[in-house]
C-alpha cells in the first residue's frame, strides 16, 4: 500500500542503503591510489540523494502535513508513484551496492591494481547506475515540491 506511512519507511530504507553505498565507495576511494572521475562523481550523486531523501523524511514526520495526507485521487496515484520510484531506488540501490562490494574485495596479493582492474571493467554498469540515481534524485525532488505545495 502507499500510504504516508509506508513511504516513510520506505524512505528511510532507502536513507540506510545509500549511506551502505557511500561507505563502500569512500572505502574504495580511499584504498585505489588512481580515482576515476566517475566514482567520484557517483558518490557525490549518492550523498546528494541522501540528502533529498532526509528532506523527505523531514518534512513527511511533520505533524501538520500528515493530517492533510490523503491517499485516494490523485494524491492517491502520487503515493503509488513515490511508493514504486523509492522501491526501484532501493533495488538500484541495493545492486549498485553488491556490484561496488564485489569491485572493492580485497585480496593478499597486488590488492589495488586488482581493484583498479575490477572497477575498469565495471564503469559501464557503474555509469548506468549513477544515470539512474540521477534519475531517483530529480523525480524525488518533484515529488518532494508536490507534497510541499
Amino acid at each position: 500500500m502507499a500510504d504516508p506511512l509506508s513511504i516513510t519507511v520506505s524512505v528511510i530504507t532507502l536513507i540506510q542503503v545509500s549511506i551502505q553505498v557511500a561507505v563502500l565507495l569512500k572505502q574504495f576511494r580511499d584504498e585505489v591510489s588512481v580515482v576515476d572521475t566517475t566514482l567520484s562523481g557517483l558518490l557525490k550523486d549518492v550523498e546528494g540523494f541522501q540528502h533529498v531523501l532526509e528532506s523527505m523524511k523531514e518534512t513527511f514526520d511533520q505533524k501538520d502535513l500528515k493530517a492533510h495526507l490523503q491517499v485516494t485521487g490523485h494524491v492517491g496515484s502520487h503515493w503509488k508513484n513515490l511508493a514504486r520510484s523509492l522501491k526501484d531506488g532501493t533495488e538500484t540501490l541495493e545492486q549498485l551496492h553488491s556490484l561496488l562490494d564485489g569491485v572493492n574485495k580485497t585480496t593478499s596479493w597486488l590488492d589495488g591494481p586488482r581493484k583498479q582492474l575490477r572497477f575498469k571493467s565495471a564503469i559501464d554498469q557503474i555509469a548506468t547506475f549513477r544515470d539512474q540515481i540521477q534519475s531517483y534524485r530529480g523525480a524525488l525532488q518533484l515529488s518532494l515540491s508536490t507534497v510541499i505545495l
